[in-house]
């Protein structure tokens, strides 16, 4: 696995480097600044995919926070992760992208801490638009218990 910064010459001649989770099949890439996935690619097709709306939500009786509302504090990588973690008066949240050394997946998960006791109601934990030329996005029906218990 390697965690990388691909550089590219900018027209201006200024080096921009665009953090990355990748392995030998799938690469992530991430918006330095937000925190957020912007897109990745298929290692063994070199098909690629901007992501845009890696943004989360929380809402409880007591508060709603949108993406907007949050500070980042930190944006790291750590072996096999990167890592983001954002600040609200109300809560602390972090996001962690994890990429197994032979994985075609990633894995999302969201950490919510919250400063004092709440009731927690809702967590949106994203709104990713994918775009790429030719791409189709298929939905796939999850089975529902009763569809599982009738098929025994």
């Amino acid at each position: 696995m390697n965690l990388s910064r691909r550089s590219f010459l900018a027209a201006s001649g200024v080096a921009a480097a665009r953090p990355a989770l990748e392995n030998s099949r799938l690469r992530l890439e991430f918006d330095s600044r937000t925190g957020t996935l912007t897109g990745f690619q298929n290692q063994l097709t070199g098909e690629s995919c901007a992501v845009s709306g890696d943004e989360f939500a929380v809402e409880a009786r007591e508060f709603r926070v949108e993406f907007p509302e949050f500070q980042l504090e930190s944006a790291t990588f750590v072996p096999g992760a990167f890592k983001a973690i954002y600040r609200h008066r109300q809560l602390r949240v972090e996001v962690a992208y994890t990429l197994g050394r032979d994985h075609a997946f990633a894995e999302k998960r969201v950490v919510l801490t919250p400063d004092h006791a709440c009731g927690l109601t809702r967590v949106v934990l994203s709104r990713p638009e994918f775009s790429a030329p030719g791409i189709e996005i298929l939905c796939y029906q999850h089975p529902t218990f009763e569809l599982l218990e009738a098929q025994h």
